[in-house]
């Protein structure tokens, strides 16, 4: 079927994914982002300092904009990066690697960020 453009623009394509957290008692969802949810991301990752591009600050700007309830609601707001920061590094990093997954991060693209 040949698709037209308000085919493409009405279409709802962004997936919402439960990834269970049996560390928090539970289970958290991750969102597909759009292209404008990358390029925040993007943007908010380039306004870090230089000292503060690698590891958890890159990763937490990325969860906090990704977690989400049920209704695909934002669970966090930009300023709980530090806070979220502060929890268990490998479920951080599990709940990441799930996240990148469904989002299309790899390590170029992570690498790529963090030099800019």
């Amino acid at each position: 079927m040949e698709l037209g453009r308000d085919d493409i623009l009405e279409y709802d394509d962004l997936m919402l994914t439960k990834i269970d957290v049996p560390e928090w008692h539970g289970h958290v969802y991750i969102r597909s982002m759009s292209g404008l949810q990358r390029a925040d991301y993007e943007d908010a990752v380039a306004a870090l300092p230089e000292k503060h591009k690698g590891g958890i600050q890159v990763i937490a700007r990325y969860l906090v904009r990704v977690l989400t309830d049920a209704h695909n609601k934002r669970m966090f707001a930009d300023e709980d990066c530090d806070h979220l920061s502060g929890k268990r590094w490998d479920v951080l990093m599990r709940i990441f690697s799930q996240a990148s997954k469904i989002n299309a991060i790899d390590q170029e693209s992570l690498d790529a960020l963090e030099k800019n």
